[in-house]
């Protein structure tokens, strides 16, 4: 499934982006590029930085400074930017993003010898991340990369964005592969292969990845905003169409996931594909906005080699994810999280980590809801509660 790694990319400095660019190419002082590629491994090697936690801080803080630039709060956005600075001094931090705000910001505010400075240090990131650190466009020849950050810079150094990112395992190393639009103007998806420094992926993979942890809004790009808003509309509209049987679906949807999954691990890719489209024979794929069905069909369309359709389905699992995620936090009736089928709180509990104990179907407020009491793995115990009065109705209803 989906792999929730926030890239969140730096629209910042979207006129001046193109000239950067090429500005980064053209000319970077071999010393400069040194200097930067020793501050990238002081970093892994120093035990006192949270590398993960630095890489969201690089991403956050760069577009909350660009939407204050955006806002004509120059001074404040470069303020915001050197919050960083609990890190390394600004001029220390090898971050194509952060060196290209920095020198758009300086030019602004008449600081051009600060400016130009930046302008060099974006330049010598952008030799590092082209030139020095593999390819990226074939799992044999990832970019390797010390920050998830690096991973949005890579392409936005390249005018693009990334929408999507899943684990990608290649001859027994584990990489990311990452879905961009818009590389170097292009308009057709591009999909791109990095290899995380192992001594970070080791801190990284100590931590739980919750899929359904509710993103920012006005940190989405905007394709994943987009993703968010059709996923919504389009699990609200699932609900409310009464023109097919909701129950011979849902049943239709279980036991083609079930054939699928057999016959995928089997290496029948492609029978598995025909098995899962069984689900058309009632409504088409892409109108049944399940998590499960969704994430199966977009791992299937990457095994059979159809990376367009992998890529549409990967960015419309986000939107499904995060209308989910941002639905409510499920610790009571009044922030019951939405699902539209039984198996969503099942999957929802199961990427949480969480052990079911008891559950029960409770009337509140005219709505009804499953309240399922589950625990962590210390023995924690809560109840959460999902908000399932629609689909009750609709398989009584059909």
């Amino acid at each position: 499934m989906f792999m929730r790694v926030t890239l969140v990319s730096c629209m910042a400095c979207v006129l001046m982006v193109g000239n950067l660019h090429a500005q980064s190419r053209m000319a970077a002082d071999p010393n400069i590029v040194d200097q930067l590629q020793l501050e990238r491994q002081a970093i892994v090697q120093n035990g006192k930085i949270n590398v993960p936690q630095f890489s969201r801080d690089i991403l956050m803080t760069t577009s909350a400074a660009e939407g204050m630039d955006r806002a004509g709060n120059d001074a404040g956005a470069m303020a915001e930017l050197k919050t960083l600075e609990k890190y390394a001094p600004l001029s220390e931090i090898p971050s194509y993003n952060v060196q290209m705000l920095c020198s758009w910001l300086y030019m602004k505010l008449g600081d051009q010898t600060n400016a130009n400075a930046c302008k060099q240090r974006a330049s010598a990131m952008f030799v590092i991340l082209h030139q020095r650190s593999g390819g990226g466009l074939q799992p044999g020849d990832p970019v390797r990369v010390i920050m998830t950050s690096d991973m949005v810079e890579w392409g936005r150094s390249q005018l693009g964005n990334a929408v999507a990112a899943q684990p990608y395992r290649y001859n027994g190393i584990e990489l990311q592969e990452v879905t961009f639009t818009g590389l170097m103007g292009g308009s057709k998806p591009t999909t791109a292969f990095f290899a995380i420094d192992p001594r970070v992926a080791a801190v990284m993979n100590r931590t739980v990845t919750d899929i359904f942890a509710p993103l920012p809004l006005a940190n989405m790009p905007p394709l994943q905003l987009q993703a968010f808003n059709d996923a919504q509309a389009k699990r609200i509209q699932f609900l409310a169409d009464k023109s097919f049987n909701y129950s011979a679906l849902i049943n239709l949807c279980r036991s083609s996931l079930k054939e699928a999954k057999l016959l995928e691990s089997q290496g029948d890719n492609a029978g598995a594909m025909a098995a899962l489209r069984n689900v058309g024979q009632i409504r088409p794929i892409d109108d049944t906005p399940l998590v499960d069905l969704i994430a199966t069909y977009s791992a299937l369309l990457g095994k059979v080699g159809d990376a367009a359709g992998q890529s549409k389905e990967r960015l419309y699992l986000f939107g499904i994810l995060q209308s989910i995620a941002h639905s409510g936090d499920g610790l009571s009736a009044q922030t019951a999280i939405h699902v539209i089928a039984v198996a969503e709180e099942y999957t929802w509990l199961g990427q949480k980590k969480l052990h079911l104990q008891k559950q029960s179907l409770i009337n509140a407020n005219g709505r009804q809801y499953d309240a399922m009491q589950a625990a962590d793995a210390q023995g924690n115990s809560l109840t959460y509660y999902f908000d399932v009065s629609d689909f009750i109705a609709r398989e009584g209803g059909h």
